[in-house]
């Protein structure tokens, strides 16, 4: 998957946020780092992946990396977790980003299609707390 997403060795992704799609029979994963080099603490604060990686239900076939469409970038932030927007055919997903530097902690918000289309920029939630979750009823 690394590879396939333009990672090669050194470098690394971490995930925080994947979901199966019950409807598209596809893995999702929005990676919450993503770097072409070794892994350093502090330089990982902003490697802040804009990925989607979508990986077949046994990860034999070739992963489909999107790019997420957001402007501006903002590599001090990850996914931490997100879900599919009911009665979106899963194509449209609602995702939390999280932002860890210097020990301090941001939540936001963002809606984008599984094309990398954005169709809310990141809303910044409430100060100081880490949102790690969401999911629909």
């Amino acid at each position: 998957m690394r590879k396939q997403a333009g990672y090669d060795t050194p470098g690394y992704l971490t995930h925080e946020a994947v979901q199966w799609s019950d409807i598209k029979k596809k893995w999702f994963f929005l990676p919450r780092k993503a770097s072409e080099t070794r892994y350093n603490e502090t330089i990982d604060e902003t490697k802040g992946a804009n990925l989607l990686i979508i990986g077949s239900e046994d990860f034999k076939e070739k992963f489909e990396v999107v790019k997420i469409k957001a402007e501006p970038q903002h590599p001090d932030r990850g996914f931490s977790a997100f879900d599919f927007l009911p009665d979106s055919n899963d194509e449209i997903i609602v995702a939390l980003r999280s932002k860890e530097v210097k020990k301090t902690t941001e939540s936001y918000i963002t809606v984008f299609k599984t094309d990398g289309t954005v169709l809310l920029e990141d809303q910044k939630l409430d100060d100081g707390l880490k949102f790690e979750g969401i999911y629909f009823v």
